[in-house]
């Protein structure tokens, strides 16, 4: 099937295009599955074995509910400020979500060694 962007690419671009598409696509695919796991597997060790079934149940509401979310709260910035604009934004807010993830536990291994 032959889309705008096969067209309008000059040949070199057209080249690096698919087999960039599909490396992304990989990586992709690869974070999808080890986050699946790595964050279920977390949910599990901090809760009694009773609870697994309710542990299971929360992680899939907030893990699908956060696909759902993001994909309609990304649409709505799109709207309203065009794909490149909205692209930097959701990076510029994961990257601040990444940091307030890490450092506590970075904190945690400082004061660990100074008390050691």
């Amino acid at each position: 099937m032959t889309t705008l962007a096969d067209v309008a690419a000059p040949a070199r671009v057209r080249l690096l295009t698919r087999p960039l598409m599909i490396a992304g696509a990989a990586v992709f695919a690869l974070r999808f599955g080890v986050t699946q796991n790595v964050t279920q597997t977390v949910m599990y060790d901090r809760v009694p074995e009773s609870a697994y079934g309710a542990s299971s149940a929360l992680w899939n509401l907030a893990y699908d509910g956060g696909m759902g979310l993001g994909a309609a709260g990304f649409g709505v910035l799109a709207l309203h400020t065009g794909y490149p604009v909205a692209f930097v934004l959701v990076a510029a807010i994961l990257a601040a979500a990444v940091l307030l993830a890490v450092l506590p536990a970075v904190t945690r291994a400082r004061a660990a060694a100074r008390s050691d």
